[in-house]
């Protein structure tokens, strides 16, 4: 904390003493943000701070929140409008005299610094708030964002927020001057200022709203779009802010539409690009909490920085992006020890800020704003204006918002309608407005005034009857079966705290308690009989099975027992099925079978020499996370099993109904298990050697956790000096850190044993098949990946080693190709298109050997290509024999272990040739039939077992006996 009050301090004394500079470096708008030092509004003469004054009010400020935090925790008004009073109390005090006339406290007393303090937050400077509070409250409110949820909500919040807030200050802008033409006040405004006041006026700060909805436990979904609605609309509200004030101000400007999509796009792309930057540095450091806390505050102060000062871009819309990924993806690449650590961390910052700028803005308020009574009257109709103004932008847009993601009721509509409240922002850019000279000083302290009074009304007003509302229109209404839950909780917990007292009444150090007192503390259990329908049971105990079920997963990756990526895709899939609302089965998942798929354009890059080694080792990535989840997914199901009966709820005097839903959803987890494991049993029988490799990883992971745990408990127990404890510690953190890392490290297929079991190939010279076997190359196919397609041409010829296959000819299924089968050998060798496509029904491992491994050996081992040739037989039997009687009939088992048995057989021209053989299949060449004048022309199945060979030619052999007639 004094580490804290320290950077505020340095931070807040350095922009004091050299605003002039730094602002101009700062800023893309040099006459938007600058502000001289000297340049004190009315009252306000800052030459007399000292450099301790705004230390000293940080320091009263957060005791005075956290008094208010702590005396006035069960008071009706929020915590922050709490503050917002007490700013004003201070300001009013100090503007009066209070601490340094009605006090006696002069300027020579030491205790004049109170005044100073308050003074100097009376007259901050506003680029302060800007560069300073909000970047931690913008990126503390994305970070904390419900990444599924916001996803769902955004185009609605984006509706409001851009479309909505330009509507909001036309209508906005238009009422102003309607007010001047009325000669109600605000002479000297025109459209311009009007428009600008509207930009500054529309940007909302709901977190005294946001904070009730949770307190009463209202729906996520609706405080989601309202604060993602504030979050979007900030930054759109300070780009139009800054186009008009360039305008205003004579600054340089380019078409406003472009301006503002250059500007606002532009700072979504640098938030996402130093995300990105952010998310893959963090991935490289494991369990080092300094390290990840200074990085993550660094780089949201960096991307507000960099937008705003490097390319002229928002810096809001920087920072909402950035904390939308690091909410995101970034989650899981933060450390699980570190991820609790840093969640804190933002908390306590947001709070800092928050107890400050609230105070602050009191203060300004009451020091800096002055009304007469016709100012007043502008305010209170101004005030009425813009809530009208609300409703009509609301009312506009429900009939779209209600159809888009999760939707939005009227009830809803009519919570975000009363919880725009205005607060910092607005009053930032009023400030600014207020210290640029070019701009009419009376219109200045106009919108200075107003601005602060719109504060002040929708915080006083607003603010403080949001909750009377939420309760009128029931959101904050439990659910019958909600409460059956509670009730069930509560009597739980009055069984189990009865049996302690009776364990207790055994200790000998408490037996003479009074046990009448102490079971004054046992919890009420209060009976609740509501009519529930048994579906509505269902519905709450497969939500409260869901969550149970992400618990698991979360528990189970800070046990590094699950990776970032298994977790991210899991969590995932339990927040779409919790959008149901426990109206989905359980076991409506999408198959884990789908992680196997690849897209079309990668599983073609494995052609490409320099992508097809990435390629293998993305596939191989994709099959070791999708072991993660299938994993994750059983144990997560298992521990569901074990806990489904303390998890039902309401029990029922139908015992029978009880049951059947008991036993329903038990199905239901059964159905997840099954599916895993099944999944499991085809990973390890398609790809053994890559499952062995997961499995020793995972061992190796759990080995490593096992050890922490040990030195975590000797250290606890004394036996372990944490000098000791922490240098193990580090070493088994930086092991774990190497397994996630790496990839699974498995051995391929291994070719020369494949070979080596085909009888044909066990009779090669062994130094010829081990030449051969170093020449296939093993490649791997996702389901619906295309082996071969018809009509194209070859580029080698693969075995199946595993996995299934549909070989189809005209989108005709053929047959079905197993391991052992053949693809394409013959049309690769004889040079001729493949005659059908071969899809991958399974995953699929192949070896192949290419077209330029046959060129080299057909220029050097011309001998080996021969035996290549069995290879085509094998491919063209099968397929030619499979139509003719008695092969037809065959089973394909028995077919391909037939056509295993042929030769290859070479014959020269010129030769007439009888052969003992049930088949002979003509490979290459031609040959005439005895007593036959037609030639028979490769590839074809020759029926009769003499003729005259006419060119070289190749043979494929089935159970022959071979002769030469006659020359």
């Amino acid at each position: 904390m004094a580490t804290l009050l320290f950077i505020y301090h340095v931070v807040f004394s350095f922009f004091e003493s050299c605003a002039d500079r730094i602002l101009l470096a700062i800023t893309p708008y040099s006459n938007i943000l600058y502000s001289a030092s000297e340049a004190a509004s009315e009252g306000g003469d800052h030459s007399s701070h000292t450099s301790l004054a705004p230390l000293l009010f940080i320091i009263l400020a957060l005791f005075i929140g956290t008094a208010t935090r702590y005396w006035l925790r069960n008071f009706a008004l929020p915590y922050t409008i709490s503050l917002l009073i007490i700013g004003l109390a201070l300001g009013v005090a100090n503007r009066a005299g209070f601490f340094s006339e009605f006090l006696h406290i002069g300027h020579g007393s030491g205790l004049f610094i109170f005044s100073e303090s308050i003074d100097w937050a009376g007259h901050i400077d506003p680029h302060l708030i800007l560069y300073i509070f909000l970047p931690t409250l913008i990126f503390e409110a994305a970070f904390a964002m419900h990444v599924h949820t916001f996803k769902k909500s955004f185009t609605n919040a984006f509706i409001l927020a851009v479309p909505g807030i330009i509507i909001a200050l036309l209508l906005t802008g238009a009422f102003v001057m309607m007010l001047k033409v009325l000669n109600i006040g605000l002479g000297m405004w025109t459209w311009p200022v009007a428009l600008m006041f509207g930009a500054v006026i529309s940007a909302t700060d709901p977190v005294a709203v946001v904070s009730i909805l949770k307190e009463v436990g209202a729906s996520k979904k609706l405080g989601t779009l309202i604060e993602g609605e504030s979050l979007l609309n900030d930054g759109t509200a300070i780009v139009i802010f800054m186009v008009f004030f360039t305008a205003l101000t004579g600054g340089e400007g380019s078409n406003p539409i472009v301006q503002f999509l250059q500007v606002a796009l532009g700072g979504v792309a640098i938030g996402v690009l130093i995300g990105w930057i952010i998310v893959t540095w963090l991935k490289r450091v494991f369990n080092d909490a300094l390290f990840e806390i200074t990085v993550v505050v660094g780089a949201a102060y960096l991307a507000f920085f960099v937008a705003e000062h490097f390319f002229h871009v928002s810096g809001v819309l920087a920072l909402v992006a950035f904390g939308i990924m690091m909410a995101g993806i970034g989650r899981t690449r933060i450390s699980p020890q570190v991820a609790h650590f840093l969640h804190e961390f933002w908390e306590l910052a947001a709070f800092i800020a928050n107890t400050l700028i609230f105070i602050i803005v009191g203060v300004v308020v009451a020091q800096r704003v002055s009304y007469t009574p016709r100012d007043f009257l502008i305010l209170i109709l101004l005030y009425i204006a813009i809530v009208i103004v609300r409703a009509i932008v609301i009312a506009m847009f429900y009939p779209l918002m209600k159809r888009i993601g999760y939707g939005i009721s009227p009830k809803d509509s009519v919570i975000a309608w009363w919880g725009g409240l205005r607060g910092a922002v607005g009053l930032a850019l009023a400030l600014i407005i207020a210290n640029e000279p070019s701009i009419n000083h009376e219109v200045r302290s106009q919108i200075l005034s107003l601005t602060a009074g719109i504060v002040v009304l929708t915080s006083l007003i607003n603010a403080t009857t949001i909750k009377l509302l939420i309760d009128k229109l029931g959101l904050t209404k439990v659910g019958a079966v909600r409460q059956q839950m509670l009730s069930q909780t509560v009597a739980f917990l009055r069984q189990s705290s009865e049996k302690e007292i009776s364990k207790l009444k055994e200790n000998r150090f408490m037996s003479g308690a009074d046990w009448e007192a102490v079971s004054d503390f046992l919890p009420d259990v209060k009976d609740v009989e509501l009519e529930t329908k048994e579906d509505e049971k269902v519905f709450e105990t497969r939500k409260r099975l869901l969550l149970k079920e992400k618990e698991s997963y979360w528990r189970q990756f800070s046990e590094g027992l699950l990776s970032a990526a298994a977790v991210q895709s899991l969590s995932d899939e339990i927040d779409h099925l919790m959008d149901f609302n426990g109206r989905e089965s359980l076991g409506n998942r999408k198959d884990l079978e789908y992680m196997w798929k690849t897209p079309k354009i990668t599983a073609k890059l494995q052609k490409l020499p320099l992508f097809g080694g990435f390629w293998k080792r993305q596939f191989y990535r994709k099959l070791a996370l999708s072991y993660d989840c299938a994993r994750g997914f059983v144990v997560a199901n298992e521990e569901n099993l074990k806990a489904l009966s303390s998890l039902v709820i309401g029990a029922t005097t139908d015992v029978d109904k009880e049951v059947e839903s008991l036993s329903g959803l038990e199905d239901e987890i059964n159905e997840n298990k099954i599916m895993g494991l099944t999944f499991l049993r085809n990973l390890k029988d398609t790809y053994p050697e890559i499952y062995h490799a997961i499995e020793t990883q995972i061992a190796s992971r759990s080995l490593l956790n096992h050890q922490m745990t040990n030195i975590q408990k000797m250290e606890k127990q004394g036996r372990l000096e944490p000098g000791d404890a922490a240098n193990l510690e580090s070493h088994i953190q930086s092991q774990m850190k190497q397994i996630i890392d790496s990839p699974p490290k498995y051995q391929g297929t291994q070719a020369y044993r494949f070979l080596q079991a085909i009888p044909h190939f066990a009779e090669m010279n062994p130094n010829d098949l081990e030449y051969l076997s170093k020449q296939f190359k093993e490649k791997v196919f996702a389901i619906d990946g295309k082996l071969t397609v018809e009509g194209s041409h070859s580029d080698g010829f693969m075995l199946i080693v595993r996995g299934t296959s549909r070989l189809e000819q005209e989108g005709k299924l053929k047959m079905m190709l197993e391991p052992g089968n053949v693809v394409g050998a013959y049309d690769t060798l004889a040079g001729v298109p493949f005659w059908a496509s071969v899809t991958a029904e399974s995953p699929v491992t192949t070896l192949n050997l290419s077209n330029s491994v046959l060129v080299k050996l057909q220029k050097n081992k011309k001998h080996i290509i021969h035996h290549l040739w069995y290879f085509a037989g094998i491919d063209l039997a099968e397929r030619l024999l499979a139509k003719v009687e008695p092969w037809s009939a065959w089973r394909a088992k028995k077919l391909k272990n037939y056509v295993l048995s042929g030769e290859i057989v070479s014959v020269v021209p010129g030769e007439k040739h009888r052969f003992d053989a049930e088949a002979i299949i003509l490979l290459l060449g031609e040959v005439i039939p005895e007593n036959d004048d037609a030639a028979l022309v490769a590839p074809c199945l020759v029926t009769h077992n003499e003729f005259m060979v006419r060119t070289s030619t190749t043979l494929f052999v089935l159970k022959q006996g071979k002769e030469k007639v006659e020359s």
